[in-house]
């Protein structure tokens, strides 16, 4: 199971960054929850269900111009995937590439 769950991870993160929403929620259950680590940089808390994915995306949309998390290495531990990488993104008003954090 846990090498699925590595796979259905690496799916997750392609998702996310094609703004893929049918192929984000497939993966994920209804009830789903998003806790940004970049709270500041978008408004709000927390993402909950299909709904949240929208809003989350959208957020983005308005916020950025390129946002993209780069997924370096993927970590199996059973029940858990720890995905270790980068978020990249370009300011939508200012045009500033950055390179926003480190995520794992």
């Amino acid at each position: 199971m846990s090498a699925e769950n590595v796979e259905i991870a690496k799916r997750v993160v392609d998702a996310f960054n094609r703004r893929d929403v049918e192929g984000f929620f497939a993966l994920t259950v209804s009830d789903f929850e998003w806790f940004p680590a970049m709270a500041g940089t978008v408004e709000g808390g927390g993402y909950r269900g299909r709904e949240g994915i929208e809003a989350y995306l959208a957020d983005i949309g308005e916020a950025w111009e390129e946002y993209r998390v780069l997924a370096e290495e993927f970590r199996d531990l059973e029940d858990r995937v720890v995905m270790l990488g980068r978020i990249e993104g370009r300011g939508r008003g200012s045009r500033a590439a950055r390179h926003l954090m480190a995520i794992g």
